[in-house]
């Protein structure tokens, strides 16, 4: 388990309205597979909660926003796939989280990127509007899709915590 640091830079919807962060990594094994995941701190407004995602999903979502957005797509720099060595070694996984959190600020640094659709749905940003309390620890909803056996990258394991 790795974390770093949360800086509050970046606001939407006025200071301190939205703060997003990848703040930590975990790396698990379902059905004999090894995957990191890594932890999305969000605070929108009153609301906060944590999302976990793997590097696909961010790879996903780069891909679904790319051919809408050529220009703003330009400066996003998603961290790379390792190629070659240990991709579970303490440091690449630190340097990727890293990576994804630097990502991550630039998303929510660009208001035509931050207002798509798939955005919203990707940090869980829809889901503030019908919360009572400002912070629960019971998942509205948990996404799994099971895993393809030729790829461990294709599976997507996502829980949100509200």
């Amino acid at each position: 388990k790795m974390s770093t640091s949360r800086n509050n830079s970046n606001a939407f919807g006025g200071p301190g309205a939205l703060s997003i962060h990848v703040t930590d990594a975990e790396t698990s094994a379902e059905n004999g597979r090894k995957f990191t995941k890594y932890k999305v701190e969000v605070q929108h407004g009153d609301h906060e909660w944590e999302l976990w995602k793997r590097y696909k999903d961010f790879y996903n979502f780069n891909e679904k926003v790319g051919p809408n957005l050529r220009r703003v797509r330009s400066e996003l720099k998603l961290p790379g796939k390792r190629l070659l060595g240990d991709s579970f070694e303490p440091e690449f996984i630190l340097k990727r989280q890293r990576g994804l959190n630097d990502y991550v600020q630039q998303i929510i640094s660009l208001p035509q990127l931050i207002n798509m659709p798939e955005t919203i749905d990707f940090f869980g940003l829809n889901s503030t509007q019908n919360q009572s309390s400002t912070k629960s620890s019971n998942p509205p909803s948990t996404t799994t899709t099971k895993n393809d056996e030729e790829d461990t990258n294709n599976q997507v394991c996502l829980l949100m915590f509200l």
